[in-house]
């Protein structure tokens, strides 16, 4: 029923974030201080309009003797003064979903109106789930027409790389004046409409839903929900840091999640104390850890592509084993739905069996003499997914290949060997571990 796409735009206020909710809170103050009403008809005019727009609307409907931007700026103050008091929270199933199109490498971009002064504001309150995108484009910044013209989006399809054609692009927008617009650059569109948009102006979308819940990314051939990012180990671990550290009243920065992956839980709680000056002990620490990563390491799914890569690797006889920083119980905790992929593996090197963790070598070096051959570290290959990994590896002698997440800068990428975005762009054949041709 519908095309397949391969990118995806967001709008961003009433649409990723909820913003509408305070936008038109603000509105009504203003309007009060004057002794003037907002109705909902008014405020449904409101909705999707730019900054240039929304105020000679307002100007021309309430007769205010002001400029547009002395009647814009005094809005934006209201607006700063409840931000003050509110957090602007992600829209239902907004993170769900972009953290799975993340997970599975769709490129995703941002077009919107706004002023890049108010994007940097409200998206400072969920900086993490921002850097899941390539751009941000605004309408102002570009100096370009404002939705309904499909310029924004066109600028927005331009900035990904190989020049997409517009028939690849699925659009998710939250106001008529935004669908117009897709639909204008010939882009298919995903209307999540304010409840005070009235059906009759949602009929130019392509598929109208209520809130990401309700949206099925198999209909426009996108991957499917069947392995949900949430039961991926690492974005567990997310989850479990970013709980325990704010049971602490301390934020889990990208950088500090960085810092973190892939070491033992000892050297996890020196960087916290580094960094945070988190305010418990090492036992209450471990305590508080194990509760909440109890709660939630139930269903972990198998990384994409992990399956076939072990698989074809073992049909072709090529040595295979894990190194972890993960205890040997949380080992046997996380494999224990996929026994027989993990048979295939010579063996399992984890935390218990070292007393330095990565970034040191000795996991590896430990890992590699476990095989029967005893290879040299130069015959050995490592896949990781943490920057402590990498540095491990190396300073074992030993290629790496690293699996990276957009968070991670050019410098700190060039101590890898290869990076890739996933265990599906691995190609083994570059490392010669097997000459059979891949499937």
């Amino acid at each position: 029923m519908y095309k397949p796409v391969k990118f995806i735009i967001f709008d961003l206020d009433g649409t990723l974030l909820d913003t509408e909710r305070l936008f038109l809170e603000a509105y009504r103050v203003l309007l009060e201080r004057y002794g003037k009403l907002f109705p909902e008809d008014v405020q449904r005019k409101c909705i999707g309009k730019s900054k240039q727009d929304l105020h000679t609307y307002l100007i021309q409907e309430y007769g205010f003797d002001k400029t547009i931007d002395e009647l814009a700026n005094e809005g934006a103050a209201i607006q700063k003064e409840i931000l003050q008091s509110e957090t602007i929270e992600i829209m239902p199933g907004a993170q769900k979903f972009v953290s799975h199109m993340s997970i599975n490498r769709i490129p995703m971009g941002i077009a919107t109106a706004s002023p890049r002064s108010r994007v940097r504001e409200v998206t400072s309150y969920h900086a993490e789930f921002f850097q899941l995108f390539d751009h941000i484009i605004t309408a102002p910044e570009e100096g370009v027409r404002s939705k309904p013209h499909p310029d924004i989006f066109l600028i927005s399809a331009r900035r990904f790389d190989d020049d997409p054609d517009p028939n690849d692009f699925l659009v998710f927008e939250d106001t008529p004046t935004g669908v117009s617009a897709a639909v204008a650059a010939g882009m298919q569109v995903v209307m999540i409409p304010h409840y005070l948009i009235p059906k009759e102006q949602t009929l130019q979308a392509t598929k109208v839903i209520t809130s990401f819940h309700d949206f099925d990314p198999e209909e426009f051939g996108l991957p499917p929900y069947e392995n949900r990012p949430e039961e991926y180990t690492e974005s567990i671990m997310l989850t479990v840091m970013s709980e325990l550290l704010e049971s602490y009243n301390c934020k889990y920065t990208n950088e500090v999640r960085i810092k973190v992956m892939g070491r033992l839980l000892r050297d996890v709680y020196d960087i916290f104390v580094e960094e945070l000056d988190i305010p418990v002990s090492f036992e209450v620490f471990c305590r508080d850890r194990l509760a909440l990563y109890n709660k939630y390491m139930t269903n972990i799914q198998l990384m994409p592509g992990a399956e076939w890569l072990i698989n074809w690797l073992y049909e072709r006889e090529v040595p295979m084993a894990v190194a972890t920083s993960s205890t040997r119980e949380e080992v046997n905790k996380k494999i224990q739905n996929y026994q027989e992929l993990f048979k295939k593996m010579n063996h399992i090197t984890t935390a218990d069996e070292v007393k330095r963790g990565k970034p040191w070598p000795d996991m590896f070096l430990l890992c590699a003499s476990k095989f029967p051959l005893m290879p040299s570290p130069k015959e050995v290959v490592v896949i990781e997914d943490a920057l402590a990994g990498v540095e491990a590896a190396r300073a074992a002698g030993m290629q790496v290949v690293w699996i990276v997440d957009k968070s991670i800068t050019d410098v700190q990428k060039r101590k890898a060997t290869k990076t890739i975005s996933c265990l599906i762009d691995f190609d083994p054949k570059e490392f010669s571990l097997a000459r059979a041709h891949l499937p």
